[in-house]
């Protein structure tokens, strides 16, 4: 496989209790897993339709870490990319670390606090978007300053600004071109600064109600986009905030 630089690549989520989020996970989205790393310290990788998706791990005992979906973006130089981005007053929360067999990455917080993990694989990425449901497909940054953002990010990691189909935020793409959309970038207001990821669904506010009956909490059970799709907002029964997305050609 080829590297995609500038794509979302991968998604994890860090929990203390990995059985719990697992069977969650596999009621809701139809995930089946894989188990990889010592006995001590599993690793569960999520595949939908036999694809792997993203993972779930449990962090050392004593470590502070938010109980989250975190995502990985595809870099030609780890090293370099956290180079730069401690040179804008990012926070390195981990730097460069070696997984042999895996590939390289780091842990970054922008300037408000948003965490993300820049990656580079050992073996080349994924398809950027398999299209099926269960599947991850989409980022949001919210973030306490959008502007600042979209010129950070763009000297960081080479992306462009383009308008969402709507008009009513901006998009960050990696050319001129629609199909090099990745994420959309919202104001925080009283949210806190974060990445969110979404997965594909059916039936995004059904899909919600499901969730709801597993121990999630529902945020936001709909919301619809012209253009674009119908979306809800779901935080799984560890806290960890989860983007459902339905494309406007999908269902009711």
């Amino acid at each position: 496989m080829a590297h995609t630089p500038g794509r979302f690549v991968w998604r994890e989520r860090v929990t203390p209790d990995l059985e719990r989020a697992r069977a969650f996970y596999s009621a809701l989205l139809g995930w089946t897993w894989e188990e990889m790393g010592p006995a001590d310290a599993p690793y569960l990788v999520a595949h939908a339709g036999g694809i792997p998706v993203g993972g779930l791990w449990q962090p050392p005992a004593g470590a502070s870490m938010p109980s989250a979906w975190m995502s990985y973006v595809s870099v030609e130089d780890v090293d370099r990319t956290t180079a730069e981005a401690r040179a804008l007053g990012w926070t390195v929360g981990r730097p460069t670390t070696e997984l042999p067999g895996v590939g390289r990455f780091s842990v970054l917080a922008d300037f408000a606090g948003a965490w993300l993990l820049p990656f580079r694989s050992e073996t080349g990425d994924p398809s950027p978007d398999l299209g099926a449901p269960g599947t991850f497909c989409w980022e949001s940054l919210v973030t306490s300053d959008v502007e600042r953002a979209l010129a950070e990010y763009g000297s960081l990691l080479g992306w462009t600004r383009q308008a969402s189909p709507n008009g009513a935020v901006p998009i960050f793409a990696l050319d001129e071109t629609p199909g090099s959309q990745i994420a959309d970038v919202q104001q925080a207001g009283d949210r806190p600064p974060c990445w969110l990821t979404y997965v594909r669904a059916v039936d995004a506010p059904a899909l919600a109600t499901r969730a709801a009956t597993l121990g999630a909490h529902v945020l936001v059970p709909r919301i619809d986009i012209p253009e674009v799709g119908t979306i809800a907002f779901i935080a799984d029964p560890g806290g960890a905030v989860l983007g459902l997305y339905q494309p406007a050609s999908a269902g009711a």
